[in-house]
């Protein structure tokens, strides 16, 4: 059984902007894919009145408009503290006072290795948003009893979002 568990020689099939999509071989002679990611940050952006800041954002892979937390890819040489700093200000038009790290989700261990540094980001002021220009996003100041309706409804169903909400929720306790 161990032996199943070896991971073996690395084969290159696509190398995209983000991702690259790799064959391995075990040493059973089963081969597998596995999708290599960077890293990425996500964070529960956090008024100075309290409130939280979530983004309506459509996704194209999806076909769908979908609620989540803001959220990025670390770029090369980048902590996830810069990520998620440079994130808040994109995505929501945010300065992070200070970030309080919720750990560390895999999001598909199944098939990638994408690890997600999730983040509550206590905000200082409004800079103005600056999103990428393949973003299509909807900036909405929530109260926290509106985005516990949310979850209960389940109107939040990104993954990443999902895990952060109820990390940060377990700190409220």
């Amino acid at each position: 059984m161990t032996d199943q568990l070896t991971q073996g020689d690395r084969r290159e099939i696509y190398k995209g902007r983000i991702i690259t999509l790799v064959e391995r071989d075990r040493s059973s002679g089963e081969i597998y894919n596995v999708i290599e990611h960077p890293g990425a940050a996500a964070a529960v952006p956090v008024t100075p009145e309290g409130k939280i800041v979530l983004i309506n954002q459509y996704r194209p892979t999806i076909g769908e408009w979908i609620w989540e937390v803001p959220a990025g890819t670390l770029e090369p040489g980048e902590s996830p503290e810069e990520t998620m700093a440079r994130e808040v200000i994109e995505e929501i038009g945010w300065e992070a006072q200070r970030l309080e790290s919720l750990g560390t989700i895999f999001t598909a261990p199944g098939f990638a290795n994408q690890q997600m540094h999730l983040f509550v980001a206590y905000l200082k002021r409004e800079v103005g948003i600056k999103h990428e220009p393949d973003e299509i996003i909807e900036v909405h100041v929530k109260n926290w009893a509106e985005v516990q309706e949310m979850l209960a409804n389940h109107k939040i169903r990104d993954g990443k979002s999902l895990a952060a909400l109820y990390r940060y929720k377990a700190t409220r306790a």
